[in-house]
């Protein structure tokens, strides 16, 4: 046998080992987390997306998996800007009972990181302003303690609430 018949078949035996040594990627939220109540068939396509509330607010979910993956194995761009825009959106309509709809008019993201497969990222947001026709908020999205990306957004009142005084004043953003 040829010195590279012989290692040809020393990798084919040897890489069905170290595939089962590997952990598997781990896959849901941590507990506490739920999805969100109201649900949204862009979130479960683009996450799904998982929702938790904390002394600090509302913190917004997920877990990364291979279909969140760029060509170079990484978290891709789009994800954490789908995340922020949603986290974003989400907080600014529910400041509000019942919640405004919304669309986003404005995004821009930051990217100061990534995420691997069975990482688990979040997003942290603060509201600025809710007004009549415009809101906006900022957030950050978090691995662990690492801050990954930056984001802000403005979003376009569809429904304002009605008063309960039946007329109610016209507003600025």
């Amino acid at each position: 046998m040829k010195k590279s018949e012989l290692k040809r078949k020393r990798r084919a035996s040897a890489a069905p080992s170290a595939a089962k040594s590997r952990r598997a990627p781990k896959l849901g939220p941590p507990p506490g987390w739920s999805k969100p109540a109201h649900p949204s068939a862009f979130r479960e396509y683009a996450g799904p997306i998982y929702i938790t509330h904390a002394a600090g607010g509302t913190l917004f979910g997920l877990r990364v998996q291979a279909h969140h993956g760029n060509r170079g194995g990484g978290l891709h761009g789009g994800v954490l800007a789908t995340l922020a825009d949603v986290a974003m959106g989400y907080s600014c309509s529910f400041t509000r009972q019942p919640p405004l709809r919304m669309v986003t008019v404005s995004l821009s993201v930051d990217y100061a990181g990534s995420a691997d497969e069975g990482d688990w990222i979040e997003a942290r947001v603060d509201v600025q302003k809710v007004g009549r026709r415009v809101a906006f908020a900022n957030c950050f999205v978090w691995r662990g303690e690492e801050r990954i990306a930056r984001a802000s957004g403005s979003y376009l009142v569809l429904e304002a609430p009605r008063s309960s005084a039946g007329g109610g004043s016209e507003g600025s953003a």
